[in-house]
């Protein structure tokens, strides 16, 4: 069995023990805040002062924390110990903890609140004693990482962990934290579900919640409900739904409203999974109430709509008494917003309906409640009849409150009037009668009119009127109550203010006198005549608020009457009031109408005389102006009327139709008839009445010819209609009339091509009134009758609509600008409304482009700091604005709208411009709006027409580019500017020539501001102002005038920093294919050029990387083709620039200076300026070139160019395009790099040059670029320079190209002969080293693809003085890279040059250290190494040879970094044989031990990985050869000047190197070698030096320490072949002959680790524990203080190991022998503590041997010296004392 396998054995055996060490080491780590190891080492007192910190922090966030400073955080609680107390002790304890656990619960989450229970946890355990509280308290923060460190405190297993949290357990055990799922599915379990209850019922009642306790346990709540819902109804029924209610109980009584918000979350969602009872429902909305009686809130009223929209039983019961006096009253639930809200989410249709219903039984219902009534809508018909049948119960029972329950019917008929009608018919109750009831009407209009199609109702009435008097009333009362309400009107139809009131009054006696059947008794007593009793009649039959039945009565009352009056009075006067009522919605109405005129016309005509009521029917001055029919016309007039009347019965609207028919068919009478009715719609102020009467009018306006308008005739209402709007719009809601109608009807006087100016005065009132209503009215009459106004009202009205506009009248109610949108305009309005506007005209000079007229900036600024004047201006700025406003809604719309402008409209447009100008600039007015609305209006104008009118008729003067360009100059505003940009841009299409004199003002600002913004509008206008205004530049250009296309080029890139990045491409795309790509490509490069210079010069790298990013971009839309004739004009220009500064006034400097991409700056470079501007263009061109690409990809010019001439279908005409293109640029690359241009300090301008050259060949296929090359460098007057950079540029091309690439492996072969023809001849050193690399790239590309023969005859050129035995270090770098790469090749085949290659590469490597270069050198060394490492790779056996010379190579290359050197190392060892290169190493150490300390560590790694690279059986046979080797590398302290650090640190390496050999070794062969390296320490056996004895000895006894360490028990017994050697070595310390400290330390620390691992009893033997121990102990007497504990330690280890009653009671004698009176006290001090340390170790096997130590010990607690005396009695006394388990007091006394 092997070292190693013996000692896995070994280790196997001892990992019991350590285990059981773990154990026990936790018994003090459990902690919340502490890493286990550490908390094991805590006392309570530093556990308690940070407990105590965190306590009192968080008695600042809640002061009850406080009160636990007196129990389980007082002082005293550190000697608190739950074993030692009593039961009851620990019960209060717990109710502590559990309430201070129960505290913290809303603080988990803090620091402060983990440290605080640190020291409950460390001191009560209540990890264990409250288990379940503490994690009660800590389960809402299940997701948080406290909670795992809380489950980690937790004691592991079934039996310690809390049985009702067992889910948990497997979570404690992955040290993970539960999902939200894993809790959920715990609170369906009921006992658990029961047990948090309980546990939150707890803390409710000590006023302990907290705000994420209870989101949890509702959201808990919540979950499990809708889980058992869905999967186990019965048992959330049965057992869950009593629980919940009760914790919503509970959570109810609490005074903190989130634990009612708590409940009614809880109710809300239990109602909608469990069918609650009606009991159990009302029971919890009466509680809900009960806690907020003081104020309902809006969660309490949601959770009492889903309890009640879940009540299954008596759903449309009204709600209990109890609940409704409990509930806020009606005005304040239906009007509070947020009630609102909640009442209107939702299906709350049943409780609000109930709501109602209780309301309305209990009188409890308020008229406030009308306003959210109103938008609310009844949805089940069994709700609505119930509401209905509970107002009907209520009017009957209380008819006083009728007043009150109108507005109610009014809401139900609202809803759905056939629903009300069916519900009054199921309750047999009429609709008139309730009309009656509640004396009003509530339908206007025909219910059906299939009810009544004939006169039979009206008969019945007559009917009624002829019966006797209700046998039930009190006549006399009632004639009474008449008498005392007798009115003195001489006709009601004249409606005043007395006559109103007193009909009024009238009406309940009249409904009475209905009702009872008395109206005889009624009209006796209370109207003074006939004629009074008339008009009260006619004016409630043509009343609409007047219950139906009232009115009919009143009809067929007035039928009588007219009957019985004298055949001698004229009813003419009646007839238009008459034919009010046929005008009626109601159909009865209608029918009784017919029959009263009927009744006129059925009058005999023969006696007419006096018109009836002509002089007081409407009071005696309005009277006087009626206009009367006489008998005949009358009677003419009645005839023709009843004949077309009948018509009527079905429509209301009939009458006006049949009025106009027989007005158009009696033609001669018409003006009388219209006479008529203008007379009464005059003199009637009834408001449906006048109404009406005004429709008819109006009407027969249009019928009767040369008639005044109808506002002509009633000029006066017009008039005066503003003013008394307020009392129409009383009189029609006291009358019921509507007065929307009423007032539409006044409004529609105004006709259509109206021109009376007071119906234009009235639609000003109008529009200046406050009304919103009216103004919407005149809105739309305006819209409709505008266009047929004359043109002066027309500019007056829209004048009168702009100063409103201007105003900022608060009290104007519509939209003057929408109005103005709305109307008809033509382009003369807006000429004229401009024209009166503009503040100056400007005049054409001499018939060309006006001139803007100066005007003094100082006096305009001056004026405008009047306030006045500023005032003005602003009222000014407002009107035109407006104008421009409804002109830009207009114009946008021009193909479909009215407007057709012309060039005078954009004339005043231009002056309106230069007006904003003026205002902005001197008045310091906001004018930018309104640029942006007048630039929109000019693009607008300008569109149209240049699309509709000729342009060759445009004059000069009209179009104001000047004025445009100072605009856009002095505004602020990018959106201003943008747009006028637009307006020139379209100008430009309209007249290039007229625009083209400002066009550079133009691009000069848009360089400056426009490209900069970042929108997208922005980018539009740019793209519109260059697609149309540069156009007109190209054709400038066409003709050989290019100054102006290189300024806007210039005004551009100028800005380019400013441009925004994502759009700088597409902006300069759109210039250069606007301009031509010829031109403006190489233009806008070179421009771009001189911005990198800049930048670069003045370190701007990131403008440097913005603008190349650009020109790659940039570049890439382009073909092949134009990008290369771009860099062809990029390089003439180029060359245009001097190399030296140059002469202001010289001829070039002047042709320099006029051109703007030069401009005048650069006649003031220097020259070092002027040079950096040429280095850096080129490198710009050349980047540009490339693109900015990383190593991965090509560039994209490349691929054009790759696809075009690899296409077998490509176009032969462009690939010869190309071809010559690329011959254009390469031509002239040659030519500057050969110009006398390129002086002696062009360096940097000719590398550029050449890597430009590069970059641009490189742009070609592998074949042709290869092809051009040759031509190029076969080529007899080439320059070497160029030479030299092209054979470079060829090796990195080779190197991009894929290995497996036939072409370029052709390719490679061609030029391979050229490379080395040219290597052979020696032209120049950079030559030859550029095609050494150049060959190198290929070679390691193509290699293993390449013929061996062309290799080989490479081989044989390079190791002549062409390569490597060259002069030229530089030569033979490259030379041996080459040979490198070809080795690594061919491998074997190289033999043949072996002796030409590693000779001189030895050669080579020794000379290079006498090079003066630093870097030379190292780069000669890594090669010469490279080389080694490639040959040692291919002919491992042909390098053994040299093996010793390779690593004496490597471990003197002091100039080379470490990692390359072990590189190489590894390489040796894993490629040559293991014994050669141990022999090797072995044999170098002598020449290796004298060099620096890294050499030492590289030949010390490479040493020990060849051990570990040995296999066993090589290992034995060279065991011998190896422990020479290492008995000699022990001496290597002797002859090292190192410091003692070093040395150590190359001992312990060899030390390894050591074990790892022995490791390898049986016991049988290391034994005798172990032996040998004995002798060699102890007597000096074999030294090779002039080593002590001191060094020998300590050497052999840390590799023995080391070796100890590693075997363990196995070498135990090699302590034999020295025991004796020892023993002298120790008494030779105590005899003082020996004194190294060091060396007495190891030796006492091997005896220890021997005693540690002997497991074979080898110190059991009496003869070797007699020698052993007497050495060991006599130690004592002089041992030093540093080393003491080892020696205590050492010797307690014997004891320990060789427990046995003879070697105790021996080395008991001895140790106390050292403790006696005589000893000195160091003696004493460390005998004594040699004697605690057996105790503490084998202390219960000492006990017999005690009484021999007792009075050793009682003198030594008497001892002289004090530390003698404190060592005894505070340590050996209290470990004694530990053992016995009793006080050592007795046994000294």
């Amino acid at each position: 069995m092997s070292l190693s396998q013996q000692l896995s054995t070994i280790a196997g055996a001892n990992q019991t023990l350590a285990l059981d060490r773990k154990k026990r080491s936790k018994l003090h780590s459990v902690s919340l805040i502490y890493d286990p190891k550490f908390a094991s080492t805590q006392d309570y007192d530093s556990i308690y002062q940070v407990s105590l910190d965190a306590l009192e922090e968080l008695e600042l966030i809640d002061k009850r924390f406080g009160r636990f400073k007196l129990t389980i955080f007082s002082e005293t609680s550190i000697s608190v110990d739950r074993l030692i107390q009593t039961k009851e002790q620990n019960e209060n304890l717990n109710k502590t903890i559990d309430a201070f656990l129960s505290l913290l619960s809303p603080y988990w989450n803090l620091n402060i609140a983990v440290k605080a229970a640190e020291w409950p946890l460390r001191r009560f355990q209540m990890n264990v004693y409250n288990s379940e509280t503490f994690l009660l308290s800590a389960l809402p923060y299940f997701d948080y990482p406290v909670f795992n460190k809380i489950l980690y405190v937790l004691p592991s297993g079934n039996n310690g962990f809390p049985n009702i949290f067992h889910w948990l357990i497997n979570f404690k055990k992955n040290n993970e934290l539960p999902s939200r799922n894993v809790i959920i599915k715990a609170f369906t379990d009921l006992d658990f579900f029961k047990f948090y209850s309980k546990f939150l019922i707890e803390q409710l009642h000590v006023k302990n919640e907290n705000q994420k306790q209870l989101i949890f346990y509702v959201t808990c709540c919540i979950s499990s409900i809708a889980s058992l819902a869905s999967n186990d109804n019965e048992r959330l029924n049965n057992d869950f739904t009593p629980l919940i209610l009760e914790v919503s109980a509970v959570l109810l009584n609490s005074n903190n409203q989130d634990c009612k918000i708590s409940s009614y979350t809880i109710l809300s969602v239990l109602t909608t999974a469990v069918p609650l009872s009606k009991e159990t429902i009302f029971a919890s909305i009466e509680a809900i109430l009960e806690k907020n009686s003081s104020k309902l809130n809006k969660q309490a009223l949601i959770c009492i709509l889903k309890l009640y929209q879940s009540l299954q039983s008596g759903s449309y019961e009204k709600l209990p008494t109890n609940i409704l006096n409990k509930l806020p009253p009606s005005a304040t639930l239906f009007n509070n917003e947020e009630f609102i809200g909640v009442l209107n989410n939702g299906n709350n249709s049943k409780f609000i309906s109930n709501y109602l219903r209780s309301c309305i039984v209990n009188d409890k219902l308020e008229q406030s409640v009308l306003d959210f009534l109103r938008n609310y809508k009844i949805k089940s018909s069994r709700q609505f009849k119930d509401i209905l049948n509970d107002l009907l119960n209520k009017l009957n029972t209380s008819p006083e409150k009728s007043s009150n329950l109108t507005a109610y019917f009014e809401w139900l008929i609202s809803l759905n009037r056939d629903l009300f009608l069916i519900t009054l018919k199921e309750q047999d109750f009429e609709l008139q009668l309730l009309e009656m009831k509640l004396q009003t009407t509530l339908i206007t209009d025909d219910i059906s009119t299939d009810e009544v199609n004939n006169v039979e109702v009206i008969d019945e009435l007559s009917d009624e009127n002829d019966l006797q008097i209700n046998s039930e009333v009190n006549v006399e009362e009632l004639r009474k109550s008449f008498e005392l309400n007798k009115v003195n009107v001489k006709s009601f139809l004249h409606s005043t203010t007395s006559n109103d009131s007193d009909f009024k009054k009238l009406l309940p006696l009249f409904f009475t006198s209905i009702e009872s059947k008395t109206f005889q008794i009624f009209n006796k007593n209370c109207l003074i005549s006939p004629s009074s009793a008339i008009s009260f009649l006619l004016r409630v039959a043509i009343s609409l608020n007047i219950p139906t039945k009232a009115r009919l009565f009143a009809i067929v009352t007035l039928r009588k009457r007219f009957k019985e009056l004298q055949s001698s009075f004229s009813l003419y006067t009646l007839v238009p009031l008459l034919i009010v009522l046929l005008a009626d919605s109601k159909q009865l109405i209608r029918l009784g109408a017919i029959e009263l005129i009927k009744t006129i016309n059925d009058r005999p005509s023969e006696k007419i005389g006096e018109s009836y009521m002509i002089n007081d029917i409407y009071g005696e001055e309005l009277s006087s102006n009626l206009v009367s029919l006489n008998p005949t016309d009358g009677k003419k007039f009645l005839n023709e009327l009843t004949s077309l009347i009948d018509s009527c019965k079905l429509d209301g609207e009939q009458i006006f139709r049949v009025v106009d028919r027989f007005m158009e068919q009696d033609k001669k009478s018409s003006k009388l008839y219209l006479a008529l009715f203008v007379s009464h719609a005059s003199s009637n102020n009834l408001p449906i009445a006048k109404a009406r009467l005004l429709k008819i009018v109006v009407n027969g306006t249009k019928i009767v010819k040369n008639a005044a308008s109808p506002s002509q005739l009633f000029d006066t209402l017009l008039t005066t209609y503003i003013d008394k709007r307020i009392h129409w719009q009383t009189k029609c809601i006291e009358s019921g009339t509507n007065f929307q109608t009423f007032e539409a009807q006044i409004v529609d006087l105004i006709s259509f091509k109206e021109k009376n100016l007071s119906a234009i005065e009235f639609l000003e009132k109008s529009f200046s009134s406050s009304s919103e209503e009216l103004a919407n009215l005149c809105s739309s009459k305006i819209i409709r009758i505008f266009e047929s106004l004359k043109f002066d009202y027309q500019l007056r009205f829209v004048k009168f609509i702009v100063d409103n506009t201007a105003s900022g009248d608060s009290n104007i109610s519509y939209d003057p600008v929408e109005l103005l949108q709305s109307l008809t305009l033509t382009n003369e309005i807006f000429v004229q409304l401009l024209k009166d506007t503009t503040l100056t005209q400007t005049q054409p000079t001499n018939g060309s482009v006006p001139k803007r007229r100066r005007r003094s900036s100082q006096s305009t600024r001056q004026a405008m700091k009047d306030s006045s004047v500023s005032k003005i201006a602003i009222n000014h700025l407002k009107k035109v604005i407006s104008i421009l406003e409804v002109l830009e809604k207009h114009s946008s719309s021009l193909s479909t709208s009215t407007l057709k402008p012309t060039f005078d409209l954009l004339k005043k447009l231009f002056d309106v411009l230069s007006d904003f100008e003026t205002l902005g600039n001197d008045g310091n007015l906001p004018v930018l709006y309104a640029q942006e609305i007048l630039a929109s209006c000019m693009l607008n104008v300008v569109n149209f027409l240049k699309n509709n009118k000729d342009r060759s008729k445009i004059e000069s003067s009209l179009i104001r580019a000047d004025v445009i360009v100072a605009a856009i100059r002095s505004s602020s505003s990018p959106q201003v500017q943008n747009k006028l940009l637009l307006v020139v841009a379209a100008l430009a299409s309209l007249s290039p020539e007229i625009v083209l004199h400002s066009v550079m003002p133009i691009f000069t600002f848009m360089g400056a501001h426009t490209i900069r913004q970042d929108d997208e509008f922005s980018n539009h206008v740019v793209e519109q102002t260059i697609s149309c205004v540069v156009p007109a530049l190209a054709n400038v250009a066409e003709n050989g005038k290019t100054d102006e296309i290189e300024f806007l080029l210039t005004s551009f890139v100028s800005a380019f920093q400013h441009i925004p990045r994502h759009r700088r491409v597409k902006l300069f795309m759109t210039l250069s294919k606007t301009l031509g790509t010829d031109l403006s490509i190489s233009t806008i490069l070179f421009l771009c050029g001189q911005q990198y210079s800049f930048s670069f010069s003045k370190h701007k790298i990131t403008e440097c990387r913005s603008i190349l990013e650009f020109s790659s971009s940039f570049l890439k839309n382009f073909k092949a083709e134009e990008q290369l004739k771009s860099f062809l004009k990029f390089l003439e220009l180029w060359e245009l620039l001097p190399s030296s500064p140059i002469e202001k006034n010289s001829s070039k400097g002047l042709e320099l200076s006029s051109r703007s991409i030069f401009g005048s700056t650069i006649l003031s470079l220097t020259k070092p300026e002027l040079f950096n501007l040429r280095n850096n263009l080129i490198s710009f061109l050349n980047q540009s070139l490339i693109g900015n690409n990383d190593l991965s990809s090509l560039p994209r010019l490349k691929i054009k160019i790759a696809t075009l001439l690899l296409d077998p279908e490509s176009n032969v005409v462009e690939v010869e395009q190309i071809n010559n293109s690329f011959g254009e640029v390469v031509s002239y690359i040659l030519t500057l790099l050969d110009s006398s241009a390129l002086e002696n300090d062009d360096d940097d301008v000719s590398g550029n040059l050449y890597k430009l050259l590069g970059d641009v060949l490189n742009l070609l296929p592998i074949d042709q670029f290869v092809k051009s090359v040759i031509d190029i460098l076969t080529s007899e007057s080439l320059d070497l320079r160029v030479k030299r950079h092209l054979t470079m540029l060829a090796g990195s091309k080779f190197e991009l190209e894929p290995v497996d690439n036939f072409v370029a492996l052709e390719c490679a072969e061609k030029f391979i002969p050229i490379l080395t023809s040219t290597v052979e001849l020696k032209l120049d050193v950079d030559v030859s080293q550029a095609s050494l690399d150049t060959l190198s790239a290929i070679f390691n590309k193509f290699g293993s693809r390449l013929d061996d023969l062309l290799l080989m005859n490479t081989l044989s050129v390079i190791v002549t003085e062409s390569g490597l035995l060259s002069n030229s270090p530089e030569i033979v770098i490259s030379a041996v890279n080459c040979i490198t790469n070809i080795i690594s090749v061919i491998g074997v085949k190289m033999i043949g040059f072996f002796p030409k290659i590693v000779s001189p590469a030895f050669k080579i490597f020794e000379m290079s250290k006498s090079f003066e270069d630093e870097n030379l050198i190292e780069i000669t060394q890594v090669s010469i190494l490279i080389l080694c490492s490639c040959m040692i790779k291919k002919i491992p056996a042909f390098m053994i040879s040299s093996l010793e010379q390779i690593l004496n190579l490597v471990l003197n290359a002091k100039s080379l970094p470490s990692a390359t050197r072990v590189s190489l190392l590894d390489v040796t060892v894993q490629h040559i044989d293991t014994t050669a290169l141990l022999k090797s190493l072995c044999s170098i150490w002598p020449a290796v031990s004298k060099l620096d300390p890294v050499a030492i560590g590289l030949y010390l790694h490479a040493l020990e990985l060849t051990v570990d690279k040995l296999d066993k059986k090589a290992a034995l046979k060279h065991a011998p050869t190896f422990m020479k080797f290492f008995v000699h590398s022990l001496e290597y302290r002797s002859g090292s000047d190192f410091d003692n650090n070093t040395i150590h640190r190359i001992e312990a390496s060899l030390f390894q190197c050591g074990i790892h050999y022995v490791m390898k070794l049986n016991d049988k062969s290391f034994r005798p070698l172990f032996a040998s390296i004995s002798r060699w320490a102890f007597d000096g056996e074999g030294i090779n030096s002039t080593i002590s004895e001191e060094d020998r000895l300590l050497a052999f006894f840390r590799f023995f320490n080391k070796l100890q360490q590693n075997l363990k028990s196995i070498i135990t017994s090699y302590y034999s072949y020295m025991l004796e050697s020892v023993e002298k070595l120790l008494n030779r310390f105590v005899s003082g002959n020996l004194k190294d400290i060091n060396l007495r330390r190891i030796i006492i620390i091997s005896l220890n680790t021997s005693f540690k691992y002997d497991q074979d009893e080898f110190w059991q033997s009496q003869a070797r524990f007699d020698v052993i121990s007497k050495a060991l102990l006599s130690q004592l007497v002089n041992i030093e203080d540093g080393i003491g504990k080892y020696l205590v330690k050492t010797i307690a280890s014997l004891s320990q190991r060789c427990s046995s009653d003879d070697h105790n009671k021996m080395i008991n004698e001895q140790l106390i022998s050292h403790m006696r009176l005589s000893c000195n006290p160091k003696e004493k001090f460390w005998a004594s503590r040699t004697f605690k340390m057996i105790y503490q170790k084998v202390g219960e096997s000492w006990l017999s041997l005690l009484p021999q130590l007792v009075p050793i010990i009682a003198e030594l607690l008497d001892d002289d010296d004090e530390e003698v005396e404190h060592e005894v009695r505070t340590g050996l006394v209290k470990v004694i004392e530990g053992v016995l388990g009793e006080p050592l007091d007795r046994y000294l006394d």
